[in-house]
C-alpha cells in the first residue's frame, strides 16, 4: 500500500484505530461466532496509541497495519486481537504490502522483509541513502519499491525505483525522469507498474522498469493514490476526484464526488472499489467506478482515512 510520500502529510491518521467492514451484505464467516460480528464499518481495538499510517490483508482473517515507531501489527482473527511484532526499528513505516499471510513487506527510511508471518522482521541491504517510502510486491520474488535516493555530488533527491526477481537478494535501479515527490508505486507484475506524484506526475513501465512514459490524466493536482487491477484497469483518487482507465492509462475518464478529500483506492475485482479520505469520508463503486456511493462508519469520532486494504467486496479494513 499506499501511503503519502511526506514525511508529516500523516498525522492525522487513524491513531489507535483501527476499522473493519464486515459486510453490507451478511457474510458467514468460517471461523464459528464470526457471523455475529456487527455489519457495516466498526473501529477494532490495536491496542496501540502509536499513529498508524498503512493497513494490508491478505484475507478475511489475517492482516498487517504499521505506523510510528517502527510499529508492527497483525491480525490473525479477523481483527479482534492485534499483535505487536518486533519490527527492529525505530523509525516510521508507512508502506506495507503482503502476498501470504507469512511473506511481508514494510518501508519507510528502511526496507523490511519477513517471511514467517512476522516472528521475525530482517531488514535488507539497499545501500546507504536510499529511503524505500513505497512498496509493491507482487509475488514472494517479485517487489518493487519506490523512494527518494540522496546524491551528493548534486546535493538534492533523485527519483528511483528498484526492483527484485529473487525476493531481495539482489535489485535493479531505475532512475525516474522526474524531479516530483513520488506518492505511490503500483505494480501489478513483473514488467508492469505506475507511479503517482505530486503535480498530476503518472509515469509507467511496460518493460520492467527500463523506461518510464509519462500518461497524462487531464489534471494536475497532486495524486495521492493509486490501484490497478491488471495492466490495463486501474483506478487514481485526486482531490474529490476517482480516475479510471481500461486501456493501460493511454485515456483516463473519472468521476467527481460532490466534496472531499480523497487519499486512498483499493480495486477488489471489475466492479468492486473503494476510496477513502479526510473527515470520514468513505465512498465505494460496485459498477467499476462509474458511481459511488457513500458509506458511514460505526464511530463518533471525526477520523480521516489514509489507507484501505479490502480482500473481497464485503471485507476491508
Amino acid at each position: 500500500m499506499k501511503v503519502l510520500g511526506n514525511h508529516k502529510a500523516l498525522l492525522a491518521f487513524l491513531s489507535s484505530a483501527l476499522f473493519l467492514l464486515s459486510g453490507f451484505l451478511p457474510i458467514v464467516f468460517a471461523t464459528p461466532g464470526l457471523a455475529e460480528e456487527p455489519q457495516g464499518w466498526y473501529p477494532q481495538n490495536s491496542g496501540t496509541t502509536v499513529h498508524l499510517m498503512a493497513v494490508e490483508a491478505v484475507d478475511e482473517q489475517t492482516a498487517w497495519a504499521s505506523g510510528y515507531n517502527g510499529t508492527i501489527l497483525k491480525t490473525t482473527d479477523g481483527g479482534t486481537t492485534w499483535v505487536t511484532q518486533n519490527s527492529g526499528v525505530t523509525s516510521e513505516l508507512r508502506g506495507l504490502s503482503a502476498v501470504n499471510a507469512d511473506t511481508a513487506w514494510a518501508a519507510g527510511d528502511c526496507l523490511l522483509r519477513t517471511t514467517n508471518g512476522g516472528s521475525t522482521w530482517s531488514k535488507l541491504n539497499l545501500g546507504k541513502n536510499f529511503y524505500p517510502y513505497h512498496v509493491c510486491a507482487v509475488s514472494t520474488s517479485v517487489v518493487w519499491v519506490a523512494g527518494n535516493y540522496w546524491v551528493e555530488s548534486i546535493g538534492g533527491y533523485q527519483r528511483q525505483v528498484r526492483k527484485t526477481i529473487n525476493g531481495g537478494s539482489s535489485w535493479t535501479t531505475y532512475v525516474l525522469p522526474t524531479e516530483e515527490l513520488i506518492l505511490d508505486l503500483c505494480a501489478v507484475d513483473q514488467n508492469n507498474a505506475w507511479v503517482t506524484g505530486m503535480n498530476g506526475l503518472l509515469l509507467k513501465t511496460t518493460d520492467g522498469g527500463g523506461t518510464w512514459k509519462p500518461q497524462n490524466t487531464g489534471t494536475t493536482n497532486d495524486l495521492p493514490d493509486m490501484d490497478a487491477l491488471d495492466a490495463d484497469r486501474a483506478f487514481i483518487v485526486s482531490g474529490n476526484r476517482i480516475l479510471r482507465t481500461t486501456d493501460g492509462g493511454n485515456s483516463w475518464s473519472y468521476s467527481d464526488l460532490s466534496a472531499g478529500s480523497l487519499q486512498a483506492v483499493e480495486a477488489v475485482d471489475e466492479f468492486t472499489v473503494w476510496a477513502v479520505g479526510l473527515d470520514r469520508l468513505i465512498v465505494k463503486s460496485t459498477d467499476g467506478g462509474y458511481s459511488w456511493t457513500r458509506q458511514e462508519p460505526q464511530d463518533t469520532d471525526f477520523r480521516s482515512y489514509y489507507d484501505i486494504s479490502a480482500v473481497s467486496a464485503d471485507v476491508a479494513w
